[in-house]
């Protein structure tokens, strides 16, 4: 079993899919949730693509 820990950005239009993929993400200790974003644009405005590629590898 891998020790290491999976950074996650959820991005989806469809609030019911973004809440289902953010709850299964909760349920597994070797994932963590970075962002959530109704789209690409929405992330985007929150934080740069820069932002997000360092958030996801940290």
């Amino acid at each position: 079993m891998s020790t290491a820990t999976m950074r996650v950005v959820v991005v989806g239009d469809c609030p019911v899919f973004r809440e289902g993929v953010t709850q299964l993400i909760g349920t597994d200790p070797d994932l963590h949730l970075v962002a959530v974003a109704s789209s690409v644009e929405v992330l985007d405005s929150g934080l740069r693509g820069v932002d997000v590629v360092r958030a996801v590898r940290r």
